[in-house]
């Protein structure tokens, strides 16, 4: 339903590979998000506490949900994972929560063009000009060579995935909503994916459709041995009928 919803106010194609990652991960994220910020509410009080505080936007039986969920091992553990690795980057960035996309349009609107390497260095310098890591220098340095290289035929983009890498469909560096475009192999791999999918599905369906019909069948059996039965019963019962009458010609004769 949330994706019809998606469809309807965006210029998005659901069958398109670039356009279903999206609302894939839109949809994954709003939902994590959403989750993230209760667990915030979560830990301002204590276990005894908790409960007996809802936020505004829950009822009480979602919020007691949730908050079953922040008590399970797998959640703690997870977020402990989460909050290790957020410490652990070697890259920063200066932008805060604005995504590239919004990023582009407000230099667009600005009269500016920006592309993806001047945008890394723009979101990981200080207003001093310099890097907020070593590593966030290198890797801009390394795109500036390849870019500058007229042997190199790659396009900026390339370079740019080329340098920072993808991770689970997006490209690192600037946000979750930039999908790559996909290569050769990756849509071969995707369109491999979706023909098995399809197969999967014919064979569920001539599964179902064979039961529909061994299920047609034995109703058939069924009805023909119901009217066996009951033309068996209309039998019996003009035979107990035609014998009533026998024996009630007996009693006359013996009676007079």
């Amino acid at each position: 339903m949330l994706k019809n919803h998606l469809v309807a106010d965006f210029t998005l194609d659901p069958n398109r590979v670039k356009d279903k990652k999206c609302m894939e991960i839109s949809l994954s994220t709003t939902y994590n998000n959403v989750r993230s910020n209760f667990y915030k509410e979560f830990l301002k009080f204590s276990k005894e506490e908790v409960r007996a505080n809802v936020p505004p936007d829950l009822t009480q039986d979602k919020w007691d949900a949730l908050c079953d969920l922040y008590e399970t091992p797998t959640w703690k553990k997870k977020s402990d994972k989460n909050k290790d690795n957020r410490g652990k980057s070697n890259t920063g960035h200066t932008y805060g929560s604005k995504s590239f996309i919004a990023y582009c349009e407000e230099k667009k609107q600005g009269g500016k063009e920006i592309g993806k390497v001047d945008f890394y260095k723009m979101t990981r310098t200080k207003k001093d000009g310099s890097f907020v890591t070593t590593t966030s220098e290198e890797n801009y340095n390394l795109m500036r060579e390849k870019v500058a290289d007229e042997e190199n035929q790659s396009t900026e983009e390339e370079i740019f995935t080329e340098v920072l890498g993808t991770r689970r469909g997006f490209v690192r560096g600037i946000g979750k909503f930039v999908i790559p475009t996909p290569t050769p192999s990756s849509h071969l791999r995707y369109e491999s994916s979706l023909n098995m999918e399809l197969e999967t599905c014919k064979q569920d369906l001539s599964n179902t459709m064979l039961k529909l019909s061994d299920a047609e069948q034995k109703q058939g059996e069924s009805d023909q041995k119901l009217a066996e039965t009951q033309n068996q019963v209309a039998q019996l019962q003009s035979q107990v009928e035609e014998q009533r009458q026998q024996l009630a010609v007996l009693m006359a004769r013996f009676g007079s």
